[in-house]
């Protein structure tokens, strides 16, 4: 689905960290029933060990379809497991009792932090909503795992984060330091609101020095102009220099699709190696994987074209 609930400032939804939504999203574009009967029958699942509901640019749960979708994969084979992350502020209760039903299924709810921190990162999320409906699927029998991103607005909260995944029946309780710079946050006219702060497993900021106010300033004027880019169409991402990666020979983590043999059907039915590359001939022009992308399927005397299937 490319429909999300959330305006998360670091989520490639939102480019320039404000309400602002990236125009190659469009709220139309999500899986229907018939097209996944269609593309994916039985036949071809019938080897299928995992399902992962894991969005690049919209969450899964806001498919209108979502419930019914992931009863059909659940029935494909009796091994097949399905895993689904969300930030779990969408719907009533009631489908989430309607999900636990589903057997072989776990959901990672991304919460971070409690009532007075969560909405921080993951805004215009509802903490009460979240925990409602989690409980509600708890309850029913679903089993739950929370997961939790750790900020220095939120590190002070684990364990009670911890306590209280204990209490509403979540199976799991896992936490991880994000890998990305602190992010200016800005409101929905654009101005700064607050500052998001990347800190490192042993609680100290990933940038000891404060952002300073003039440094600020220059992140709001060049995100504007991103914006405006991103509106007429004339954004060109930043390329990076090859010349500065290092080569490595032997990778520290083996790419998650070999290690797990598996593939991304994007939501709009593009199929990629792996959720990294999910949404990147959705975003085009926007993302700077793009030019690499069709550069090196050029050279396999492939195109974009050929990575995606008629709906």
């Amino acid at each position: 689905s490319q429909r999300c609930n959330a305006a998360c400032p670091q989520c490639s939804r939102h480019p320039t960290g404000s309400y602002f939504l990236s125009p190659s999203l469009n709220d139309n574009v999500f899986w229907t029933l018939d097209q996944v009967t269609k593309h994916l029958p039985y036949e071809d699942l019938k080897n299928i060990q995992n399902i992962h509901y894991n969005g690049t640019r919209g969450d899964w749960i806001t498919n209108p379809e979502a419930l019914e979708i992931t009863k059909y994969f659940n029935q494909a084979n009796d091994n097949l497991v399905s895993t689904i992350n969300t930030n779990g502020s969408a719907r009533k209760p009631e489908w989430w009792r309607e999900l636990a039903k589903i057997s072989r299924l776990k959901v990672n709810f991304a919460i971070d932090g409690l009532e007075d921190t969560n909405h921080l990162y993951r805004r215009r999320t509802s903490f009460n909503t979240i925990i409602e409906n989690a409980k509600a699927f708890t309850d029913a029998g679903g089993v739950a795992e929370w997961h939790m991103i750790v900020f220095d607005h939120n590190k002070h909260q684990i364990e009670e984060c911890r306590a209280l995944s204990k209490e509403l029946g979540f199976s799991k309780f896992v936490f991880r330091y994000t890998d990305r710079k602190d992010v200016v946050v800005l409101d929905k006219e654009a101005k700064p609101e607050y500052v998001i702060r990347a800190v490192n497993k042993d609680g100290t900021l990933k940038t000891p020095n404060a952002i300073r106010d003039f440094q600020i300033v220059d992140h709001v004027m060049k995100m504007r102009k991103t914006e405006q880019r991103l509106r007429n169409g004339t954004y060109v991402p930043s390329k990076v220099d090859e010349s500065q990666i290092s080569s490595i020979s032997e990778p520290k983590e083996l790419c998650e699709s070999l290690r797990d043999k598996s593939v991304y059907i994007s939501s709009d039915w593009s199929v990629m190696p792996c959720c990294f590359l999910g949404e990147v001939l959705n975003a085009k022009s926007e993302d700077r994987r793009y030019d690499n992308f069709e550069r090196s399927v050029g050279e396999a005397g492939k195109t974009s074209n050929d990575f995606k299937c008629s709906t």
